[in-house]
């Protein structure tokens, strides 16, 4: 079987066989009845207790298949495990084929044009993320969005004071802000990204770091490093969101098999997030495959800005 095709298949027997939670549902049940025995009338009791002997029997019955159903999952997880070991040392190749027009691969024209191609998003999650940015866009604070692509969604990080954006791409930052008057794009801060790094950002300065098809073409180890520096970079309370190729997922492993995106499982980057000191505090999947998550730097959010100097602003478009 393919990737895409275990990941689905234990994702159903995790669904289909919660034996864990019926053994849960008979032992309340069993707990309840014994509690009733103890004031029922005598001749009641022995009725009761016979009961009670049954459930026990019934969860008896259910250590043996639920040791199968753990068993198997088990087996899947080992050979998704030993396929998913050779996508992580794929996704090195693959990261930089993304930076390299002439490496790569022949499904994809470019990687200018394959970051300009919008994520399927259907009404209610692209909702959800904007209610996401519009809660943490602040003019209180300094906001900073990495890969901006075509300013598809630095329009609705305006809200934030100064905004801060960075790409791999020149182009990209000036697309973004060409959607602007002159006067607010001359106080969007650009940067440049390289060897997958931003120098020369201040630390402890931002509430919301954010960013959208951009994680999806990393290796798990530079998504690891960009982490490390939001955590830097963010205040004590700050909130970092970002999409990523979940390949927790059918759809996921089968874009990571295809070389579209870079295989990076939510049950490997929650953890290695969480390492760092991150705390995550909400994440979602929409179909067909788009998966978001934020994570929270522990401490409390503090600004000295009472105002902002000329005037808060909301959105800007032309």
């Amino acid at each position: 079987m393919k990737l895409h095709e275990l990941v689905n298949f234990r994702n159903s027997l995790q669904t289909a066989i919660d034996l864990a939670a019926m053994s849960m549902v008979i032992e309340k049940s069993k707990q309840n009845l014994q509690d009733i025995s103890l004031d029922v009338k005598s001749e009641y009791k022995d009725a009761v207790n016979d009961i009670v002997a049954k459930y026990k029997q019934i969860q008896d019955n259910l250590n043996g298949p639920m040791n199968d159903a753990l068993n198997l999952i088990g087996q899947i997880e080992k050979e998704i495990e030993s396929i998913g070991s050779r996508l992580f040392q794929g996704n090195y190749d693959l990261e930089l084929s993304f930076k390299d027009d002439d490496m790569l691969p022949t499904n994809i024209r470019n990687y200018r044009h394959w970051r300009r191609i919008r994520m399927d998003l259907d009404d209610s999650a692209d909702k959800h993320l904007l209610s996401r940015i519009n809660l943490y866009s602040n003019y209180k604070y300094p906001a900073l969005e990495i890969g901006c692509r075509d300013g598809e969604y630095t329009q609705y990080l305006v809200a934030s004071d100064p905004l801060y954006i960075a790409d791999v791409h020149k182009e990209f930052l000036t697309s973004a802000v060409s959607k602007f008057d002159d006067m607010y794009s001359s106080r969007v801060r650009k940067y440049l990204i390289k060897n997958n790094q931003i120098q020369g950002l201040p630390s402890n300065q931002f509430n919301f770091i954010f960013s959208y098809n951009f994680f999806n073409y990393l290796s798990f180890d530079s998504i690891k490093q960009w982490m490390l520096a939001a955590y830097d970079w963010l205040r004590p309370g700050g909130i970092i969101l970002f999409t990523y190729n979940n390949c927790d997922l059918g759809v996921g492993a089968a874009y990571a098999e295809n070389r579209y995106m870079s295989y990076v499982p939510r049950s490997f980057l929650v953890p290695m997030c969480e390492s760092i000191g991150f705390v995550m505090t909400e994440h979602r999947d929409y179909d067909p495959n788009i998966s978001w998550v934020e994570f929270r730097k522990p401490g409390e959010l503090q600004t000295v800005k009472a105002s902002q100097a000329l005037g808060e602003i909301k959105y800007i478009n032309r």
